[in-house]
């Protein structure tokens, strides 16, 4: 049995998707439980991400953002890795929106160790660990939804399948390693954003909109906030 996704010229997002690679997952271990739903299969030990659940989740998310757009509202575009940096930049002068874009520490990688934290032991040697980058970025990333989550703000997502879903209000799993799935998915929001705001100049005045619900403020804190986890 094939563990690809369904390709038919009746669906041509899942298509233009499953061409830029948006359906590679993590291997089993990474793979977090929330996104089980939203996995296809395995294949050569790797996750198969379910493309046709991602075209249903990008559906809803781009509704947002377009009514986001056509309520006149500030969307935050948040970039925390390097392959979304340079996207998420282009994309924030595209719409002349504001981008926060995570401070990179020169000469490092996401694997570089920045420190070791170690535990005094009473009935044996100390023990420590190892802190890296991205040990650093994951808890960054997981302060920032927590405290979206409590301010109750809607989160946009786009998350690899090793990511922990749960506190996004609009999840959208793909391959988040990616440059060309992040830029092709990036589009496709900033679109929908444009759309409702050129929609919001063509309605007659006296037209009332219906305001969605959320504002957001940097990476932790305040208006909605499409996340490249």
């Amino acid at each position: 049995m094939s563990v690809e996704p369904k390709l038919t010229e009746k669906n041509p997002l899942m298509a233009a998707l499953f061409k830029v690679g948006a359906h590679f997952g993590f291997s089993k271990s990474r793979n977090h439980p929330s996104v089980k739903e939203r996995l296809f299969g395995y294949k050569n030990r790797s996750a198969v991400i379910d493309l046709e659940r991602t075209v249903v989740d990008l559906a809803r998310a781009k509704e947002f953002l377009a009514g986001l757009g056509a309520a006149g509202q500030t969307v935050l575009w948040v970039g925390n890795k390097d392959e979304a940096r340079p996207l998420i930049a282009a994309v924030a002068e595209r719409l002349n929106a504001a981008a926060e874009l995570e401070s990179r520490m020169a000469d490092l990688s996401r694997d570089d160790i920045l420190t070791y934290i170690y535990t005094s032991g009473t009935t044996g040697p100390p023990k420590g660990s190892m802190i890296t980058l991205r040990n650093l970025q994951f808890a960054a990333e997981e302060i920032a939804v927590t405290e979206a989550r409590q301010t109750k703000i809607p989160v946009v997502g786009l998350s690899g399948s090793d990511n922990d879903i749960r506190g996004l209000a609009y999840p959208i799993v793909a391959n988040d390693a990616n440059s060309a799935a992040i830029k092709f998915l990036l589009n496709e929001l900033a679109a929908a954003y444009e759309g409702g705001k050129t929609q919001a100049l063509a309605t007659p005045v006296g037209t009332e909109t219906v305001v969605p619900a959320a504002l957001v403020i940097e990476e932790a804190t305040a208006v909605p906030t499409l996340w490249p986890a």
